[in-house]
C-alpha cells in the first residue's frame, strides 16, 4: 500500500505543485477531506430533508464515549468509535419504530446517556482527556493512510446509496406512507441510511472533531437548499460547497496555522451567508 501512496503522492506533487502541498501530511489531508467531504453532503442532504440533525450531533457526541472505551481497554478508538457510533444509531433507528415518542425525545435520551457515559469513564480513569485531545477537536493532519483508504470505501458507498435511492429519498422525507404504496422498504433504506450515517459522522470526526462534525454535515446541504431550483441540482450544488468549503479552509488553515476542522466549518459558514445574500438578491 505504501508503493501505491508514493505513486499517489508524486501525481498530486505534479498535478498541483503549491508549496502546502509540499508535504506528506497535506497530500494525505487533502485526500482525507476530498473522500470525506461528497460524502458528508450526500448524507447531509438528507439528514436536512428528513430532520435528523440532531441525530447526527447525538451519534458524534455517542463517539465521544466509544473513544473513551477504546482507550481504556487498550483498543484503536477508531474501531470503538465506530462500533460504539453504530450501536447508538441501530437502538435510535429501532426505538423509534417501536414507540409513539417523538424522534428528538429518542435522540435526546441516547444523546445524553452516551455523554454521560462518556464523562463517567474518563472521570473513572484519570488521565484519558488528553488521549481524546485530536478527537474532539479533530486532526486531519494526523490521518492515517489507512483511514484514508476506509474513507474512499465509506465515501464510494455513500455516494452509491445516494445517487441510486436519491428519488426514493426525497420521497420518503416528502411522505413516508406515499412511498410505502410506492414499494419503497423505507424500513430497510431507514436502517441503510443510518448505519452509513454514523459511519460518515465517526469519521469526519477525524477531520474536524466531535464538535464540529454536525457542521461539516449540515452546512453544505444548507447551503444547497438555498441555491438549487430542483432536487436534482440541489445535490450538485452541496457536493460543489463541501468541496469548496473544506478544500479552502485545509489550505486557509496551512497559511494561517489555526485549527484545520474549525477553519473548514467557518469557510462553510461564509459560504452559507453568501448563498442567502445570493438568494434575497435573486428574490428582489
Amino acid at each position: 500500500m505504501e508503493a501505491v501512496f508514493n505513486i499517489i503522492y508524486n501525481f498530486m506533487g505534479i498535478l498541483f505543485p503549491f508549496d502546502w502541498l509540499s508535504h506528506d501530511f497535506m497530500k494525505r489531508a487533502l485526500l482525507a477531506t476530498l473522500f470525506v467531504a461528497p460524502a458528508a453532503a450526500a448524507m447531509g442532504i438528507h439528514v436536512v430533508n428528513f430532520r435528523m440533525s440532531f441525530y447526527s450531533d447525538a451519534i458524534s457526541h455517542s463517539a465521544f464515549t466509544g473513544v473513551a472505551l477504546g482507550i481504556l481497554a487498550g483498543i484503536d478508538p477508531v474501531v470503538t468509535m465506530v462500533f460504539f457510533g453504530l450501536f447508538v444509531g441501530s437502538i435510535i433507528v429501532k426505538v423509534r419504530k417501536k414507540t409513539d415518542l417523538s424522534v428528538d425525545t429518542i435522540i435526546g435520551v441516547a444523546f445524553s446517556t452516551s455523554v454521560a457515559l462518556g464523562i463517567v469513564i474518563i472521570s473513572a480513569k484519570r488521565g484519558l482527556t488528553r488521549n481524546l485531545h485530536s478527537f474532539i477537536y479533530g486532526d486531519v493532519l494526523a490521518v492515517s493512510e489507512g483511514e484514508i483508504v476506509l474513507m474512499a470505501l465509506l465515501a464510494l458507498a455513500v455516494l452509491l446509496f445516494a445517487v441510486y435511492l436519491y428519488n426514493h429519498l426525497i420521497l420518503m422525507a416528502i411522505n413516508g406512507e406515499v412511498a410505502k404504496t410506492k414499494g419503497v422498504p423505507t424500513t430497510l433504506y431507514e436502517y441503510i441510511f443510518s448505519i452509513l450515517l454514523a459511519l460518515v459522522v465517526c469519521l469526519c470526526i477525524r477531520v474536524v472533531g466531535i464538535l464540529l462534525v454536525t457542521a461539516l454535515i449540515i452546512v453544505p446541504a444548507a447551503v444547497g437548499r438555498i441555491l438549487s431550483k430542483n432536487v436534482a441540482s440541489l445535490f450538485w450544488y452541496s457536493m460543489a460547497a463541501a468541496l469548496l468549503a473544506s478544500v479552502t479552509g485545509l489550505v486557509i488553515s496551512y497559511y494561517w496555522d489555526t485549527a484545520t476542522g474549525a477553519t473548514m466549518v467557518l469557510v462553510c459558514a461564509v459560504l452559507f451567508f453568501l448563498s442567502q445574500v445570493i438568494a434575497i438578491f435573486q428574490k428582489s
